[in-house]
């Protein structure tokens, strides 16, 4: 499974489908594909023991990863980072906004 993936992921088909995909739906809400505004946020995730780079998060004591999201107001995600729970949002807000 990780050989396709690395194919996608070399070709930028992942970027393609999603630049597509903004397309069609900037096209049919009738906006400017470029967005205007974005929100981000971050989610905490479990993970298995065997998971990896994990840690522990105080405020929502979990231990797993953290998914930083920038998303425009479409709904549609800009840039997205992976960390451990215990990287508070302002240390990781930099590092997505740059993404973007």
């Amino acid at each position: 499974m990780y050989t396709p993936f690395k194919r996608w992921a070399a070709a930028a088909t992942f970027e393609t489908l999603h630049d597509g995909r903004r397309q069609q739906r900037c096209d049919r809400v009738s906006r400017a594909p470029e967005s205007a505004a974005a929100i981000i946020g971050a989610h905490s995730a479990r993970s298995p023991s065997e998971g990896g780079n994990t840690g522990f998060g105080k405020g929502t004591k979990v231990k797993g990863r953290k998914h930083h999201v920038v998303a425009d107001t479409l709904g549609l995600r800009l840039a997205v980072t992976v960390a451990t729970t215990r990287v508070q949002e302002r240390d990781a807000a930099g590092g997505v906004v740059a993404q973007v």
